[in-house]
């Protein structure tokens, strides 16, 4: 989420930027990343993240049809989390324990049977999870550039090149964490509900074991995501910084040379390129 928030949010931080014009030194009024995890008014703040994820639904909601045939599949995704226990006490009880190896090796294959389901209903559902993350991918492309333009155009100085590191690795990195959200989150979810509902159909008892010991696993995984979110919108605000410091070097590089500033401009993007560093290997 943290590259639809930075794209949602980064219109509203560089409309207050000063342009980088002939006379910009470059690293002089850029946002610094540390803005971003102080919370101050220069990073993506709450506001940026609910344009994030409401963005993020909106383009997935023109995908109605193919993520509803996802979800579909994720049903006999599910059955052998569902049955499995089921299955094999029945192959016990009437059967092994029985002393009748052919009726537990009949429940066994029924078992087989389901797990041979579960593989194709995950295949088949690849199919329509292309058909939902490919058109996100190009829609935020389209934002992108259109918003970029009417930026630009709007402008009275150049126009601001955070953009770039926003087209070249954020999208495809929003891209890649929504198509590993619903490839993953959804059989787990579906998985874990089945195999509760499986547990309580054996005993009754069994849940009230399991069930409070998962919760308190999901609290500990909800509280360190708020660690890992701040880290990975720390990186996702390096990338833009450093794409930003670097154009503004690059399109003032004849007046950089004139006042004898390359130390100065080399050490800005330099700064730049060591915070990106950083953040990607906190993140890593």
């Amino acid at each position: 989420m943290t590259a639809q928030t930075t794209m949602a949010g980064s219109h509203d931080r560089t409309a207050g930027s000063p342009a980088a014009g002939p006379g910009h030194r470059p690293g002089r009024g850029a946002v610094r990343p540390e803005h971003v995890v102080t919370g101050e008014k220069t990073g993506p703040d709450r506001q940026g993240y609910r344009a994030g994820w409401r963005m993020l639904g909106r383009e997935l909601m023109k995908q109605r049809g193919a993520l509803a045939r996802v979800a579909a599949w994720s049903l006999p995704e599910s059955l052998p989390a569902l049955l499995s226990g089921w299955l094999v006490a029945r192959a016990l009880d009437n059967g092994f324990l029985a002393h009748r190896p052919w009726a537990g090796a009949g429940w066994l294959a029924a078992l087989g049977l389901l797990l041979i389901g579960k593989a194709a209903a995950t295949r088949m559902s690849f199919r329509w999870l292309c058909a939902t993350i490919e058109p996100l991918r190009d829609s935020l492309v389209c934002t992108l550039i259109d918003s970029t333009l009417r930026r630009a155009a709007l402008s009275p100085g150049r126009p601001d090149t955070s953009s770039v590191a926003q087209l070249t690795s954020q999208i495809e990195m929003t891209r890649q964490l929504a198509s590993a959200l619903i490839r993953t989150l959804r059989p787990l979810a579906c998985s874990l509900i089945a195999a509760i509902i499986g547990m309580a159909v054996l005993s009754p008892a069994i849940p009230a074991i399991v069930i409070p010991p998962l919760l308190a696993a999901l609290l500990l995984f909800y509280a360190s995501i708020g660690s890992l979110s701040k880290r990975r919108t720390y990186m996702v605000a390096t990338t833009e910084i450093t794409a930003k410091e670097a154009g503004a070097a690059l399109s003032g590089l004849r007046d950089v040379i004139a006042c004898g500033a390359e130390s100065r401009a080399a050490a800005d993007v330099g700064a730049a390129i060591d915070a990106e560093a950083r953040a990607t290997r906190a993140v890593a």
